[in-house]
């Protein structure tokens, strides 16, 4: 049908077949029910059921929120509970932990994964700037940052009666220390720092130990209880706080112990003497001496008395002998000059040849008669030897000087008879009466205690005895001298 113009009418027209459209333009479809078009332009009806047509709302389901009815709908995850993932995805605590890019573990998982690493056999791996780090109320104990249980460490490679070359408990390996810059210096590194505790609020402590083991306890010295080996470096303690005077102690106890002490200047660091000092409670003459031994060979000690070189050793001075003993044998070299003192000292010990130790022996021959008659004394050869007098009116005087430096505290004459002795100080500038008052009265045959007479430039004993018969004899006697 054909015609020219608008041509409206209010008949329904009705096609018995297929409607085609040709040079169709493109527009939107309202909802609900339409038209379309195929792929050959023929006119179909979209149907419109519960399965298909236009989304007319989304609504937030468990786990999201969101949603919409009109326009760009967005949906968002939040609050999923465990429930509401699969199975397979989600390891829970009472499941095996799987090693694995695909699932996911709740935190008691996390957690019982971490104290089985920790606790069991496992090897963690690698670690990486550990830190513990908290305030903690606890009660005092052993480990409250730490602890690592006792263990038996059971060795399942070596062979039977095979020796294993070693075994450390814990290992710290040797670090290397390098920087990216050059010429970096680095004043004090250590591989492990331990420092001291310190007492905080409400807190005495007695005894500051940064290291305490069975075996040793290091503080700012060092305690032996068992054994402390160190096979290899140096053991550096300092101490630096004014008067600290750190100490090293060796021994059983405070009070039995040999203690190396620094002992600073007072009121400050530097170190002024370094001690040793020996503690015992011992009462036995030389308990707790010091004694130095050379190739398990003993030198010397020091005892209570003083220095004591074990026989056969020799004291020298850059590698010359001054003392030199064989068994027991000391022989005096090498010395270029002595002092006036010493020398003086020698030389009226030469001189009278009758020191010995702390006395100086009284010779027949030192005595002389007095005046009271003309007959001198005799020496008896025979069976009844020794100085007699031939007149019983006589008495028998001798004159003793005492070393410098001495005193005389005693004198003994020897001879038949329990005569009289007198003893007085006498001086070779001036006259002397045998009648003034005496350092000591006594007899023969038995030790007087005279007055001390410390020697002088002038001074020396007079010592008489008074024989009565001609049968009497004396057989000489010694003057006890001491250091004044």
């Amino acid at each position: 049908m054909k015609f020219i113009g608008q041509n409206i009418q209010d008949f329904i027209s009705r096609f018995r077949n297929d409607v085609f459209l040709e040079s169709i333009s493109s527009g939107t479809i309202a909802s609900g029910g339409h038209l379309g078009l195929d792929s050959n332009n023929k006119i179909v009806k979209a149907a419109v059921s519960s399965s298909s047509g236009d989304i007319e709302g989304v609504t937030a389901g468990t786990g999201l929120s969101g949603g919409g009815t009109t326009g760009t709908v967005t949906l968002n995850v939040s609050g999923l509970t465990i429930s509401e993932f699969a199975g397979a995805s989600l390891t829970t605590s009472s499941e095996s932990f799987a090693d694995n890019d695909t699932t996911l573990m709740t935190s008691a998982a996390i957690n019982d994964r971490a104290i089985s690493l920790i606790t069991g056999t496992t090897n963690v791996g690698t670690l990486r700037n550990l830190v513990i780090q908290s305030d903690r109320d606890v009660t005092p104990g052993d480990g409250a940052m730490l602890h690592i249980d006792a263990s038996t460490i059971t060795d399942n490679s070596t062979s039977a009666s095979g020796t294993a070359s070693q075994y450390n408990h814990v290992l710290i390996e040797q670090p290397t220390l390098a920087a990216t810059n050059a010429s970096v210096t680095t004043t004090t590194a250590s591989t492990l720092r331990v420092l001291r505790p310190v007492a905080g609020t409400n807190q005495t402590i007695t005894n500051l130990f940064a290291i305490s083991t069975n075996g040793a306890t290091l503080t700012n010295g060092l305690t032996n209880n068992a054994d402390y080996t160190q096979d290899r470096g140096d053991i550096t303690l300092y101490d630096a706080i004014n008067d600290a005077n750190p100490t090293i102690s060796l021994g059983s106890s405070a009070t039995e112990r040999l203690e190396i002490k620094a002992q600073y200047e007072s009121g400050a660091q530097g170190l002024d003497v370094v001690k040793f000092i020996s503690h015992t409670a011992g009462t036995s003459a030389n308990d707790a001496r010091f004694g130095f031994e050379v190739d398990e060979t003993s030198i010397l000690q020091i005892k209570d008395a003083g220095l004591n070189l074990t026989a056969s050793m020799n004291l020298s001075i850059g590698g010359t002998d001054i003392l030199a003993d064989s068994s027991g044998t000391t022989t005096l070299s090498n010395i270029d000059a002595i002092d006036a003192t010493t020398e003086t000292t020698i030389e009226k010990a030469i001189a009278s040849g009758k020191r010995y130790g702390n006395y100086i022996k009284i010779l027949p021959s030192d005595f002389m008669i007095n005046d009271d008659a003309a007959s001198p004394l005799s020496f008896k050869d025979g069976s009844n030897s020794g100085v007699h007098v031939n007149d019983s009116a006589s008495e028998a005087i001798c004159f003793i000087p005492i070393p410098e430096g001495m005193k005389a505290t005693h004198v003994d004459i020897y001879g038949t008879h329990n005569k009289t002795i007198k003893v007085w100080e006498v001086d070779v500038d001036s006259s002397f009466d045998f009648t003034s008052a005496t350092k000591g009265t006594g007899s023969m045959n038995t030790t007087l205690a005279i007055t001390e007479v410390n020697a002088t430039a002038d001074n020396y004993l007079a010592i008489q005895v008074t024989l009565t018969a001609t049968s009497q004899r004396i057989w000489g006697g010694k003057v006890t001298i001491a250091s004044q």
